[in-house]
C-alpha cells in the first residue's frame, strides 16, 4: 500500500480499478467549506459521492492544488484498503470527465445518517453499543498504523441494523511512513471543522502559532473519541455553550485554544437531573472514561482496545440484527 501510494501521489494518478461507471448524481444532502455530499444511484443501489469544492479554490495556486490532489489520491487508496464493519466502505471513483476538479468518492447510502441526528430520531436506543461500534473501528485503524484524525459524531454513520460506522478518512495518515506530511495537509484543509474535538498538544501548537504543525496521532484520536462520546451521550457539541455567541472561527479557535491549552478546561459534566443523566444513560462510569481520554498527559490516555474493555461496555447486551 505504501508504493502504491508513492506511485500515485507521484504520477497524480489513483488505479484505474477504482474507478467507476454509470453512476447517476442525485441531490445535495451535506454542504460544507470543503465538500458537497450527494446522493445518487449505482448499480440499483442508493450510494453517497463526496466531492471536494477547495479544488476549484485553488486552481490559481499549482502548489496548493498539487498538495490537494495528492491528499485525495492518499484517502482514496487508505480507505480502499481498510475494511472492517465499523468503517464506511469506500466503492470508488466516478470521474464523469476525467478531471480531479470532477472527482466523486462513492460509498454506500445509510438512510439513518450521522450517529447525532440518529439518536436525535431514535433517543431511546442503547447508546453503549454505539461506543462499541467505534471503538471496534477505532481499534482496527490503529492495529493498522492508521490516525483518523477527525473522530466526532458528523464523521460516524448508523446503518439499518443500527451500528455505526467511522466515515470520512480525508485527514487519516499512516503512523509508519511519512507519505504526505500533516503539515502539507494542513495547508490545503483548514482544522476549524474539527476543532472542538482537538487534543491540546494540536491546539497548543497552533496557539503559538508554530510553522510545523504536529501530526495527529492514536492518542489524539483518543480525545476526540471522548468528545464524540460526550456528543452520544449529551447530544451536544463539546463547548457548545462556546457556539452561541456569534464568534468567527478565528475568535472561537483562540478562545477554545487558551481555554483548553493553558487552563486545562474540558467540556462540561451534565447536572445530574439532565436529559443526559436521566434519559440518555450518563453514569460516572462513562463520565471517568470520557475524562480518562481527555487526560493532559498524552500516555496516559486508554487505547481503544482498554476502552472496549471497561465493564460497563463488556456487559452490554447487543440485541441488533446481524447484517447480511
Amino acid at each position: 500500500m505504501q508504493a502504491l501510494l508513492r506511485l500515485s501521489q507521484r504520477a497524480e494518478l489513483f488505479p484505474k480499478s477504482f474507478s467507476l461507471s454509470g453512476v447517476e448524481i442525485g441531490k445535495v444532502i451535506v454542504q460544507t467549506s470543503n465538500v458537497d455530499i450527494f446522493r445518487g444511484i449505482h448499480g440499483g443501489r442508493e450510494v453517497v459521492l463526496k466531492r471536494y469544492r477547495v479544488l476549484s479554490q485553488y486552481q490559481s495556486n499549482p502548489l496548493r492544488e498539487y498538495l490537494f490532489v495528492k491528499s485525495m489520491i492518499r484517502e482514496m487508496i487508505i480507505w480502499h484498503n481498510h475494511r472492517h464493519p465499523n468503517l464506511l466502505p469506500f466503492e470508488g471513483v466516478f470521474q464523469p470527465d476525467d478531471d480531479f476538479e470532477e472527482a466523486y468518492l462513492v460509498s454506500p447510502y445509510h438512510a439513518n445518517g450521522t450517529v447525532v441526528g440518529y439518536l436525535e430520531k431514535y433517543p431511546s436506543v442503547e447508546r453503549r453499543l454505539l461506543l462499541l461500534d467505534v471503538l471496534s473501528g477505532l481499534s482496527y485503524l490503529h492495529r493498522n498504523n492508521i490516525v483518523h484524525g477527525g473522530i466526532k459524531g458528523a464523521n460516524v454513520l448508523v446503518d439499518s441494523q443500527g451500528r455505526a460506522c467511522i466515515a470520512d478518512l480525508g485527514l487519516s495518515r499512516l503512523t509508519d511512513a511519512q507519505i504526505l506530511t500533516w503539515t502539507s495537509i494542513q495547508s490545503t484543509i483548514a482544522p476549524w471543522g474539527t476543532l472542538l474535538w482537538q487534543a491540546p498538544e494540536l491546539l497548543s501548537a497552533q496557539l503559538q502559532a508554530q510553522e510545523h504543525i504536529p501530526p495527529p496521532t492514536t492518542f489524539s484520536d483518543i480525545y476526540a473519541f471522548g468528545c464524540l462520546a460526550y456528543e452520544i451521550f449529551t447530544g451536544l457539541f463539546p463547548f457548545a455553550e462556546l457556539l452561541t455567541h456569534g464568534l468567527s472561527s478565528f475568535q472561537l479557535h483562540i478562545i477554545i485554544s487558551t481555554r483548553v491549552v493553558k487552563h486545562g478546561r474540558r467540556p462540561q459534566k451534565p447536572a445530574v437531573d439532565s436529559p443526559a443523566c436521566l434519559r440518555y444513560g450518563l453514569t460516572d462510569s462513562i463520565w471517568d472514561m470520557m475524562e480518562t481520554c481527555w487526560d493532559r498527559k498524552v500516555r496516559r490516555r486508554p487505547s481503544a482496545d482498554d476502552l472496549s474493555k471497561l465493564p460497563f461496555l463488556v456487559d452490554v447486551l447487543d440485541d441488533r440484527s446481524v447484517q447480511e
